[in-house]
């Protein structure tokens, strides 16, 4: 699980205990803090979590290359097959991400995952949304029934060895 973040650590620190009640050691969880100019001192404690919490790891970026930066790292500095991208302010559903891991080794040829997720009680927005269970074709079914429509990213979980296979590193960091 990638979090992405960026001036919000107190809210980071704040969602910590609910990721680890949720995930446990299960799954290795990385905080990608996009070079937040503020809240250090809620970072500070993030990152003295990490050193008592084996699946817990934290890094702060030299500078802040955006949220299509922050994104495209998510798969830079994780090693795992699949990576779930998740918002600051979200909460994976771990049935859920262990129903998808299952599903996706038993689907290699599939790319993407959405799951669902659950806002933070302190976030007031609702941007959690409920998806129907189904795979889309790909190309037009999958732009169009998928990508177009979805636009929140958070809960998402990605095939990596696809990432890799079809080069995609090369192709974010041209374009």
């Amino acid at each position: 699980i990638c979090i992405t973040t960026f001036n919000r650590g107190k809210r980071v620190l704040e969602n910590i205990p609910h990721y680890l009640n949720k995930l446990g050691n299960e799954c290795q969880i990385l905080i990608l803090d996009n070079a937040s100019v503020k809240e250090s001192e809620a970072y500070r404690a993030v990152l003295d979590k990490t050193k008592n919490i084996s699946s817990l790891k934290y890094l702060r970026k030299n500078a802040n290359n955006q949220m299509q930066g922050n994104f495209f790292d998510c798969f830079v500095y994780s090693n795992t097959d699949y990576v779930m991208v998740l918002s600051d302010e979200d909460i994976p559903n771990n049935i859920e991400i262990k129903e998808a891991i299952i599903f996706l080794k038993n689907n290699p040829n599939i790319g993407v995952f959405k799951g669902s997720m659950t806002p933070m009680p302190s976030v007031p927005s609702k941007n959690s949304i409920i998806n129907e269970s189904k795979i889309y074709e790909k190309g037009y079914d999958a732009i169009t029934s998928f990508g177009i429509w979805n636009n929140y990213i958070s809960g998402t979980i990605y095939n990596t060895k696809i990432f890799k296979k079809c080069n995609l590193k090369h192709i974010f960091q041209k374009n």
